[in-house]
């Protein structure tokens, strides 16, 4: 891939630029800043062109400006594109920084844009240029003050690694050795689960416990024939109470046919007789009742009689008692004669009354003592019907009492009955438990024993899970087997495998160019070693890589750090050795070198050497950029260009 040109808008201090690339020659880049005496040619944007490169395929800088500080001020967008050919068609790298909005395309040859993310493109492009951010920086420019160099003091020893990775494209030994790492975490995994797969099928075998079905089985059975067992002495004792309570019903039903039913009859003969001489007693009380309202009247005829005779009595005794008062001559009263006149004639009457009174009383009494005859006749023969009568209250208490003791019979023929239904219905009970036995026995033998099932299902399992078992022991040792293979390569893609024998075997390679590069730069008074050392890192053996770098200067082993000159030209030897390195790679060259203020700070020999470098390395690059504040040195090159800036912006300008 080849870098043809590079081009921006509104980038830092440019409002437009265009610079070719490609098959440029040696190319002298200068600046002017007329906005400014004081500051010469400093600030004029003459690194800013490589700065842009730089952003633009990488989205980085040399300097560290990030996000908006590179969108010249006042502008609302910055954009550059960097244009590559793979010999077939062009391909452009567009980066544009809207503020705080970033855009990266990938144009193909056919105008269509490249369609994935910002980290897939940007892959894309690492891959095109063919080297990325930190390899472009040791290998195609060379920017000022930039400390992470490779053989930069300060640069960490990891740094000078990931460098040599990267420019070597040993990457993929570092994704196979994620790849086998990831390889051997799923191994280990994978055993792990067969390892649990196999713990759980051992528990799997043993859940099954083939022997203790086995005796579920056997107790199985034996539980049957026990409750078979007892179901039948269960049926024989149903059996025997159906029996007891049968010749039970017909002991009762012989007492009722034999003692309750001739004595309920026998009484309700008694009770038949008894009415019929009730009825008699009955007809005698009525008698005796109608006798007694006879007695009364008679008695009521005897008192009137009684109460008459009293009355006659008492006015006879008043008149005889007034009659003797009147026996004499005289009135007592008056002492008028009594023999004649008015008082004779009371006195006669008096006496006429006496005597009816007396034959009144004499007719009272004879009636009295008539009616009193007829009275006692009367009450005679109600005392005889009172006996009749109180014969009626006995025969009546008779039926009751009779009646009383067939109730009582009944009754009991009722419990009695009730008892033989009882015991029937016991004996049918007894009869039913008895066939239910009977039934049970017949359905527990024909109950399947359900653990002759499950010990089936169990000696299945033990069987399957048997041979699953000797199936995973199998894909266990195959594992195990592969896990030691990829351990080895493990082992073999790690720092202290592959890659560390690539550095050992580059080290020379790097020391040699350097050296002859050195030898044109120094004449030969700066000689560099480049080395992998390997110091032990822990108690378990394991070792750890260094790279070393070492020098001589005039002769004199590196027992004090080099001047800024010296450094400066070792690092120009070492970034000129990796560059180098680039290009022996196979189909992974850029045909470009940018050296910015390169001979900056070297004194007149050290500016001649490091021109004659440039001259022989113009037959190895068709284009070497070199920035530089030295106007005198332009004539020295093929070509010549300007950053000129005014008014705040800067522009290029060939120089004839």
């Amino acid at each position: 891939m080849e870098l043809i040109r590079i081009k921006g808008k509104n980038f830092c201090c440019y409002d437009e630029f265009d610079l070719p690339l490609s098959k440029q020659g040696l190319v002298w880049i200068g600046g002017e800043n007329k906005d400014t005496k004081s500051a010469n040619n400093n600030g004029s944007g003459k690194s800013t062109v490589f700065k842009a490169l730089t952003w633009c395929l990488y989205g980085q800088t040399i300097d560290g400006e990030r996000g908006d500080k590179v969108i010249k001020l006042g502008q609302p967008k910055a954009q550059v594109d960097a244009v590559l050919s793979d010999g077939t068609g062009d391909w452009i790298v567009r980066r544009i920084r809207k503020k705080g909005s970033p855009v990266l395309e990938l144009i193909q040859p056919d105008g269509k844009t490249f369609k994935a993310d910002k980290v897939v493109i940007q892959d894309r492009i690492n891959d095109m240029v063919g080297l990325d951010y930190a390899a472009f920086k040791n290998t195609v420019l060379y920017g000022q003050n930039d400390s992470a160099r490779f053989a930069h003091p300060r640069t960490r020893d990891s740094e000078r690694k990931e460098m040599l990775h990267r420019i070597l494209g040993t990457g993929i030994l570092k994704q196979c050795h994620e790849k086998v790492r990831e390889r051997k975490r799923e191994l280990k995994s994978e055993i792990d689960a067969l390892k649990l797969e196999m713990t759980t099928v051992d528990v799997r075998i043993s859940e099954q416990d083939v022997e203790g079905l086995q005796r579920d089985v056997d107790e199985f059975e034996e539980n049957r024939q026990e409750t078979i067992s007892e179901h039948r002495k269960q049926s024989k004792l149903q059996k025997k109470k159906a029996a007891s309570a049968i010749s039970l019903a017909k002991t009762l039903q012989q007492a009722v046919e034999e003692d309750t039913l001739e004595s309920i009859k026998s009484l309700e003969n008694d009770i038949q007789q008894w009415k019929k001489q009730l009825l008699e007693a009955r007809e005698a009380e009525k008698k005796q009742g109608d006798m007694k309202q006879a007695v009364d009247r008679q008695k009521e005829l005897v008192d009137i009689l009684s109460n008459k005779l009293m009355e006659v009595g008492h006015r006879l005794h008043n008149v005889q008692d007034e009659l003797q008062l009147l026996n004499g001559d005289k009135c007592p009263t008056c002492s008028s004669p009594l023999r004649s006149g008015a008082a004779a004639d009371h006195v006669a009457a008096k006496r006429a009354e006496a005597e009816t009174l007396s034959a009144v009383q004499q007719n009272l009494l004879e009636q009295k003592q008539a009616d009193a005859a007829a009275l006692s006749e009367i009450t005679k023969k109600r005392e005889s019907l009172q006996e009749e009568a109180e014969k009626a209250w006995n025969l009546t208490e008779c039926i009751e009492r009779a009646q009383d003791d067939i109730s009582d019979l009944k009754q009991r023929e009722s419990r009695i009955e009730s008892q033989i239904k009882s015991a029937k219905e016991k004996a049918e009970h007894h009869i039913e438990m008895a066939r239910e036995q009977l039934a049970q026995i017949k359905s527990i033998k024909l109950q399947k024993n359900p653990y002759e099932e499950r010990l089936e299902r169990a000696k299945q399992a033990v069987k399957k899970y048997t041979k699953q078992l000797k199936k995973l022991k199998a894909d266990s040792k195959a594992l195990s087997k592969e896990q030691a293979h990829i351990e080895f390569w493990v082992r073999g893609f790690s720092n202290q495998g592959l890659p560390s024998y690539i550095l050992d075997a580059v080290m020379p390679f790097i020391t040699n160019r350097a050296n002859h590069y050195l030898e044109t730069l120094t004449d030969g008074d700066i000689v560099m070693n480049f080395t992998t050392q390997r110091e032990m890192k822990s108690s378990k053996g394991d070792y750890r890589d260094e790279i070393d770098i070492t020098w001589q200067i005039e002769g004199i082993e590196d027992s004090y750090p080099p001047s800024g000159g010296q450094l400066k030209k070792m690092e120009i030897a070492t970034d000129l050795a990796l560059m180098d390195l680039v290009a022996s790679r196979e189909g992974e060259h850029l045909d470009l070198l940018a050296l910015d203020e390169v001979l900056d700070g070297l004194d007149s020999e050290g500016c001649q050497r490091v021109l004659m470098l440039l001259q022989k390395l113009r037959s190895q690059r068709n284009s070497i950029f070199v920035i530089s504040h030295e106007a005198e040195v332009a004539e020295m090159f093929e070509k010549a260009v300007m950053a000129v800036k005014e008014n705040g912006s800067t522009k290029l300008e060939m120089v004839a």
